[in-house]
């Protein structure tokens, strides 16, 4: 499912955190505390004692019907990123974007409770901003959630926030200041870019300097006020909740990027138990059908021959469609073995290397020894004629104890269009060699 989902306006409201668990019923909330294992799972006896609470609270004013919920979760285990798909029509997007999410993601999107929501329509392709986390770590949410009569729609926290506190200027970021933990929130050209977890609150007691090296950063939360924060502008506006109370009372209905969790164990088993008797009916329906199935082996030959040719002929646009996604995944995959085979191609002799690092923007970055100062300009010197780097810095430069100099270069590595190509040196073999002799 997209990012803006239209529901019906719930009657509940909640926000998961670490150690929290927040609900608000009209103008009545209530906030459980959480206690949690090694693996970041409920506890047993938390997990009784929220669903107790939490079922008191619902059912306070006597017997509901199922009720729906809007759940804002917390930025532990939640990843954030914005991803660029190549050019496919509406109903290819989702096949598309799930090839992008296991290409992207270190699991499976089987394994994964993940949403996406479109950053805005570009002809040359299209930017989507996905959040996942791991089943397991939200699957327990929903099963408490069930066992309470709660239909729960999840969201991401940090993004429910900026409905109420929008960031002001389009490249920025906003610092959610909470008791233990914060949350870093990016902004690049005015949309979401990444979600940091900061292991520090408004009560760790130490002052705190959040390191940003983007543009303004805002601080918003309770802690935002307290003592040890940092002196930055702060937003007003409220938490998760507030953003939530404020699409749902709008009236459009829709919330950000919803999560989906996919479908429950006993969900899965009924689909199970219905795939199984619908196998038996096509087995029984082949065995009563097998008496007539001489006259189809009859059929012409040329009859057979042109179904295959157009069944083949549609699975066409596919493959290309296939072929295309593939094609656009190699052209932008850095060339990390082309710059490795590179960089030792032209390095001075004597140069040992410590460390070598290389993003997928192409910022590249190299640590290593050098006999001397000036192999070290050689070196800077052969990285720029070689037409494959730009904006070569030596950012480090110093003497070690065996005689040799250390240096730290960054480099950014040009597009693909502007690089030259490499000629392999192919070593020569010296027993062919006296042969031809």
């Amino acid at each position: 499912m997209s990012g803006l989902g239209i529901l019906g306006p719930p009657g509940l409201f909640m926000e998961i955190g670490q150690n929290f668990w927040q609900v608000a019923d009209g103008n009545e909330t209530a906030e459980f505390p959480l206690e949690r294992l090694n693996n970041g799972l409920l506890t047993e006896a938390c997990r009784e004692q929220v669903t107790g609470r939490l079922r008191e609270f619902v059912n306070k004013k006597g017997w509901r019907p199922r009720r729906q919920a809007w759940v804002a979760l917390g930025a532990r285990g939640m990843s954030l990123r914005r991803m660029s798909l190549p050019p496919a029509a509406k109903e290819e997007l989702p096949r598309v974007l799930r090839l992008q999410v296991e290409s992207e993601f270190p699991l499976s999107p089987d394994e994964l409770a993940w949403g996406w929501q479109a950053l805005g329509p570009n002809p040359a392709r299209q930017e989507v901003l996905v959040a996942a986390v791991k089943k397991d770590l939200i699957q327990p949410y929903a099963q408490i959630l069930g066992e309470c009569g709660i239909s729960a729609v999840f969201t991401v926290a940090a993004l429910a926030r900026t409905l109420v506190c929008p960031p002001p200027l389009p490249s920025c970021a906003i610092l959610h200041v909470g008791a233990t933990e914060s949350e870093l929130l990016a902004f690049e050209n005015g949309a979401p870019s990444y979600l940091r977890l900061l292991p520090w609150g408004s009560k760790s007691g130490e002052p705190f300097n959040p390191g940003w090296p983007g543009g303004q950063l805002y601080l918003t939360g309770p802690g935002a006020r307290s003592p040890g924060a940092p002196s930055l502008p702060v937003l007003e506006g409220g938490g998760a909740i507030a953003g939530l109370k404020k699409v749902a009372a709008s009236g459009s209905g829709g919330i950000p990027l919803i999560i989906q969790t996919g479908e429950s164990k006993a969900q899965a088993a009924k689909a199970s138990a219905w795939k199984w008797a619908a196998l038996a009916a096509l087995l029984l329906l082949g065995l009563w059908s097998l008496p007539y199935a001489e006259a189809v082996a009859l059929k012409p030959h040329l009859s057979k021959k042109l179904a295959a040719i157009d069944a083949d002929r549609q699975r066409l646009p596919a493959i290309d469609h296939e072929l295309d996604f593939l094609q656009f995944i190699k052209r932008n995959q850095p060339p990390y073995l082309d710059t490795i085979y590179l960089v030792s191609k032209i390095a001075p002799q004597g140069t040992s290397f410590e460390s070598l690092s290389m993003t997928r923007k192409g910022e590249f970055s190299i640590r290593g020894k050098l006999p001397n100062a000036e192999q070290v300009m050689q070196f800077r010197s052969n990285l720029i004629q070689s037409a494959w780097f730009s904006s070569v810095v030596v950012e480090e430069q110093s003497p070690s104890p065996d005689r040799k100099v250390s240096v730290r270069m960054t480099a950014q590595l040009k597009p693909i269009d502007e690089r030259k190509p490499i000629v392999v040196d192919v070593p020569t073999n010296p027993a062919a060699g006296s042969d031809k002799k």
